[in-house]
């Protein structure tokens, strides 16, 4: 399992770079509650919130790139393989977020 407090501020960097670039809520509110579900303990939310960030930026990388308007285009390209990295830690070490956001409920 990725250690959480560096996945943390990687979400936080990576959906910080999503909102800058859409005010679609369908993703933006996902950005949001990833960042949420962390602080809450919620697994189910983070889970969720993580796997459609991850289906969203292959589907949206080339519009973000041929958009003259939109900002830090290298680091959205950058952004990529870190969601890659963290949806396929999660997949792979399920148990472990689990018992890490069972751990952050008990202490809340």
């Amino acid at each position: 399992m990725l250690n959480m407090d560096i996945t943390k501020i990687r979400l936080s960097a990576l959906t910080g770079c999503i909102a800058k670039y859409t005010a679609n809520p369908d993703i933006r509110d996902v950005c949001s509650a990833v960042m949420e579900s962390i602080e809450t303990g919620n697994f189910e939310v983070f889970e969720f919130c993580v796997n459609k960030i991850a289906q969203w930026y292959p589907n949206n990388i080339d519009k973000i790139l041929e958009n003259p308007y939109a900002f830090y285009k290298d680091t959205h390209v950058e952004n990529l393989p870190v969601i890659a990295e963290i949806a396929a830690d999660l997949a792979s070490c399920r148990g472990e977020y689990q018992a890490y956001f069972a751990g952050r409920n008990s202490i809340m």
